[in-house]
């Protein structure tokens, strides 16, 4: 019976890391998250932490990162039509500043 208790025991003591896999928080910063799979880390750097970031220290991931996003949605031709304006800008200055 005793061990039987003990197996038991060790059955129903569940570690914090396993708890928190089981919510749903498998991630490096299972730290982070609550018991209900809340994971802070998630939910805070993406949308906070890493704009702000850019946002001092004058880079432009995010923007460009939008702007993608964005770009998936549009037509074949706009995207051609877009890509030959880019080419075009890009040669001409070349040959305005390429002396040969």
């Amino acid at each position: 019976m005793a061990r039987a208790k003990g197996a038991l025991a060790s059955r129903t003591q569940v570690s914090a890391g396993t708890r928190r896999a089981r919510a749903g928080c498998v991630t490096p910063r299972a730290a982070l998250c609550s018991r209900d799979g809340l994971n802070v880390y998630a939910a805070l750097v993406p949308r906070f932490l890493l704009p702000l970031h850019a946002r001092l220290s004058g880079r432009t991931f995010w923007p460009e990162y939008r702007r993608s996003q964005a770009l998936q949605w549009q037509s074949p031709a706009t995207l051609e039509a877009r890509s030959l304006d880019k080419v075009r800008t890009l040669v001409a200055h070349a040959m305005a500043h390429v002396p040969y």
